[in-house]
């Protein structure tokens, strides 16, 4: 028999995987604190053909749908996870498998690719019994969420973890969950039971993109594992070789018309710099040019297989690596580029129209999360989009609060629970929602200042794009004309053709746009 508390994580877990694809959604039930669960419009339509193709003759009504009234997937006893995977998952352990249980499947952020894990496990264990089982991801929050849905999906195995203070190796169990951080130094001897005993083996990168473009953790492939996975919503092609390259994809296009990916609208807003700002920036750029043809002289040879892509990874990582008084030149020019981001990402018309968007989403109900780079930013931009809220009517709609590194685990937990509990707020979040975490539900995103890195605003817009089965997200990016800023938006036809509707504004006519574009839909109540 199962322990409740088995059943129940078992319940939560599928049901959380239900609301991240569309199926069902909470709902308020009268006289109840605790919130219930129905089935979405998605939902419905799927539970109905499901009922119509195991419907007796003579029954004609489908059966009334009521909150919390979702049944939790019949587990297959035999292979646990099969039974909840969508079409898309099982074509990627296909392909997975025909690669020969080596490759990476790329994904839109939020469509499941844990599953994907969870599923590769699985296939794995049945067909080489006694696989030791690794699985990769770049923090603490991340061990801990794989831990609980792999707990789910796998009740009464032993899952362990190594990181964070917890240290249970595969002396305790034969599926370890790590951080990168813990184990890439020392991948050999933390597998070398494998080779000693014979037992075959499977590495799980997760957010892999991490492991491949950073020459430290590439140390993970030293080992050489019987099979290996890695899982990304974004990976370099040049180096997913080390995975076996890409096996799978699965983009926007094609998780929008499976459900998973809700139609939404893009507004990329060109904003100006003021008189010193733009002279600074300018001053800068031209340093840079200089610096830059320095270093290309002085480390030619160095830089001889190094593509313009990845120039900036490179000199972070032998800065970190030999430290800067070995490479006062990199130094620097790394200097000097951050200082040229920093006016871009604390750009006084960004931070103004920032906040004039927060009230704008909040006072239509809706819940926004607003990106920043430095937590500086967060806090200024708290301050002045609290006094923007204060002229709203209705006080209990404007809750407005950050989410950074520097929270620790506890606070970080009780924002996020907070956030999801209301009808209408702002959560003002730095790079430690980026990839991976879980997060509530929301209308909107206001992307207010990011690096140029394509990858980076691909997560940052899937994190806004959880479907509820009812709302049309809407996307604020923010740039400073005339600045590298604007190479952030130069992808978005290509990346969201046929999902996203795409506008181009101003900050003059960005505030009159929305309004209208938001009156259409209709408010919470």
């Amino acid at each position: 028999m199962i322990p409740c508390q088995t059943l129940q994580s078992q319940i939560d877990s599928y049901l959380d995987l239900a609301q991240n694809n569309g199926l069902v959604k909470q709902v308020g039930i009268t006289g109840r604190d605790v919130a219930g669960w129905e089935f979405s419009e998605l939902g419905r339509e799927r539970f109905a053909d499901a009922s119509q193709a195991s419907r007796k003759p003579e029954t004609s009504e489908a059966p009334a749908v009521v909150p919390r009234a979702i049944p939790a997937p019949v587990v297959n006893a035999t292979d646990p996870v099969a039974s909840i995977l969508y079409p898309w998952q099982r074509n990627a352990l296909d392909a997975w498998e025909a690669a020969g249980c080596s490759g990476i499947t790329e994904a839109v952020t939020g469509t499941g690719k844990t599953v994907v894990g969870a599923g590769a496990i699985e296939r794995t264990r049945a067909r080489a019994k006694g696989t030791q089982t690794l699985v990769v991801v770049p923090t603490i929050v991340l061990m801990n969420q794989w831990h609980k849905k792999l707990s789910a999906f796998f009740p009464g195995r032993r899952i362990c973890r190594y990181g964070g203070g917890v240290h249970e190796d595969f002396s305790k169990g034969s599926l370890v969950i790590a951080v990168v951080n813990s184990v890439y130094g020392q991948i050999c001897d933390f597998m070398a039971h494998c080779e000693r005993g014979g037992f075959p083996s499977l590495l799980i990168a997760d957010e892999c993109h991490h492991y491949l473009d950073a020459p430290e953790f590439s140390r993970l492939f030293d080992f050489a594992f019987s099979h290996r996975m890695g899982l990304s919503a974004t990976v370099n092609s040049r180096n997913a070789g080390k995975l076996g390259g890409k096996c799978f994809c699965y983009d926007f296009k094609q998780a929008h018309a499976d459900g998973l990916v809700p139609s939404f609208k893009i507004i990329n807003v060109a904003v100006p710099l003021t008189y010193e700002e733009r002279g600074s920036y300018d001053r800068l750029s031209e340093a840079i040019g200089d610096q830059l043809e320095f270093v290309n002289r002085f480390y030619k040879d160095e830089l001889t297989e190094v593509e313009d892509s990845d120039l900036l990874r490179w000199i972070s990582e032998r800065l970190r690596r030999e430290g800067a008084e070995s490479h006062p030149a990199l130094a620097k020019l790394m200097g000097l580029i951050f200082k040229r981001a920093s006016i871009l990402c604390l750009a006084e018309s960004k931070m103004v129209l920032s906040a004039e968007l927060v009230r704008l989403f909040v006072n239509h109900r809706m819940k926004v999360m607003v990106f920043f780079e430095r937590i500086a930013s967060l806090t200024d931009l708290r301050s002045e989009a609290l006094s923007r809220l204060e002229r709203i009517k209705e006080p209990a709609h404007y809750w407005c609060e950050t989410f950074h590194s520097k929270l620790d685990d506890e606070e970080r937990t009780e924002v996020l629970k907070d956030f999801e509990a209301r009808k209408g707020g702002a959560l003002l979040a730095c790079r430690s929602l980026d990839e991976g975490l879980d997060i509530p539900t929301i209308d909107a995103a206001v992307l207010a200042a990011s690096s140029q890195s394509s990858r980076q605003r691909i997560q940052r817009i899937g994190r806004a794009l959880r479907r509820d089965g009812e709302k049309e997200p809407v996307i604020v990016t923010l740039y400073a004309e005339r600045t590298r800023d604007t190479n952030v938006i130069r992808d978005d036809r290509r990346n969201f053709d046929g999902v996203a509707e795409i506008f181009d504004a101003d900050s003059r006519n960005c505030i009159s746009l929305l309004t209208r574009l938001l009156e259409a839909i209709p408010r919470k109540t």
